[in-house]
């Protein structure tokens, strides 16, 4: 029986999700064993990311012009040759060499599998908006919950070394992309028109108003949970005086959180509009944010990071869903890249302005900081909603 694009893509996402994951708690720990300085791993941070900001748009192109999920397998491999070649610690110059190869895999993949989801769900389904909320949440959802089991598994896996769950994520991403690549078909846009006109015309879109302070809303998102992201480990050792073996145990739990959120997105669906749910999220950082900044109780500071993660949980499948309601779908991979390519850019920025931020002014200053920026993007957003909710899919 043939597969349903729904069900690869969420199933795809789950394993994925699973094997992805299984990185998460080791990756930094291997690199300091490896002897890699706090320096030299913000210098691979950053090549990462800024390979992701140069071609993070043109590779849109090229998966809306050799097919998306084509591209997506792409990615997903060269992402785990990325991985292979760090566990195998051939020197810091071969990392740099990694880091360039790991960014190009994530660009490739970036908006490519939703996509070409997207699409086929359109040739399945009459009522594709609503199936495609339901279909972002349950992957996320599963994704995340699989990534719980990573962490389990990375721990046993890891009992031979910490280079181990890196080296087994790797071959493994590499192997389900091949899998991927053979299940279902492909789609892309418009073949006709050449690849520079398709990048002329996703720039051209950016004059619609409300795709462009969606990306920008989006943009203030990624910066805002980016400093969120790169400083919580710091803040529960500088601030809590968390132990090395408790990292893991609160990745798991902020994982959870994650779930929770993209679960719930459905059961409150039913309930309240779609846009009133994601705006009511945004808002819900604020307090958050702040509230970690001033907390020294680190059972209150682990509670807040949940809820933090519950809301990344409820915003992520709802804000992918007002970006394909808005894409012509013979743009859709391209202006995916363009808006990821936007929030790499903002992310680029703040992470140097993070850590000098923290070491001048401290933790609170900075979370206020993303407070501000959670309410400039709920602001930002709303006149986007307000055209989102005329279309025919709401």
């Amino acid at each position: 029986m043939r597969m349903s694009a729904a069900n690869i893509y969420i199933a795809f996402s789950g394993l994925i999700g699973l094997v992805y994951n299984i990185t998460g708690a080791y990756f930094i720990i291997m690199l300091y064993e490896f002897g890699i300085t706090l320096e030299k791993i913000g210098i691979i941070l950053s090549v990462y990311t800024l390979t992701v900001l140069l071609i993070d748009y043109p590779t849109g192109v090229v998966a809306d012009i050799i097919g998306r999920k084509t591209t997506y397998c792409l990615g997903l491999a060269l992402e785990g040759s990325s991985l292979v070649i760090f566990s195998l610690n051939l020197g810091y110059h071969v990392m740099i060499l990694a880091s360039v190869i790991s960014g190009f895999g994530v660009a490739m993949m970036s908006g490519s599998f939703s996509a070409w989801v997207v699409e086929e769900i359109k040739k399945e389904r009459g009522d594709w908006g609503e199936v495609i909320s339901r279909v972002f949440s349950l992957s996320s959802g599963i994704g995340t919950a699989a990534g719980l089991a990573s962490g389990f598994l990375a721990s046993l896996i890891a009992i031979f070394g910490t280079r181990y769950p890196v080296l087994v994520s790797g071959a493994l991403l590499v192997i389900i992309s091949l899998f991927l690549l053979v299940i279902g078909g492909d789609n892309r846009g418009r073949l006709e028109k050449k690849p520079l006109r398709i990048v002329v015309e996703g720039l051209k879109h950016l004059r619609r108003r409300e795709f462009l302070l969606c990306v920008i809303s989006s943009s203030m998102m990624s910066g805002a949970f980016w400093a969120f992201a790169i400083t919580w480990q710091p803040l529960f050792h500088d601030v809590h005086g968390l132990g090395k073996e408790g990292y893991g145990m609160l990745f798991s739990i902020m994982l959870l959180g994650v779930s929770l959120g993209n679960f719930s997105v459905p059961v409150l669906s039913k309930l309240f509009s779609r846009w009133k749910i994601l705006i009511s999220a945004l808002l819900m950082r604020i307090p958050l944010f702040i509230a970690l900044g001033l907390t020294r109780e680190l059972y209150s500071a682990v509670f807040i990071v949940v809820l933090i993660e519950f809301t990344l949980g409820v915003v992520g499948p709802l804000m992918a869903t007002v970006f394909n309601l808005l894409i012509p779908s013979e743009l859709r991979a391209s202006l995916l890249s363009l808006s990821s390519s936007a929030d790499s850019l903002t992310n680029t920025l703040v992470g140097p302005l993070a850590g000098l931020i923290v070491s001048t002014l401290g933790y609170s200053a900075l979370y206020n900081l993303a407070a501000l920026m959670w309410l400039a993007s709920a602001l930002l957003l709303l006149p986007v909603l307000t055209v989102v909710s005329r279309t025919r899919t709401e």
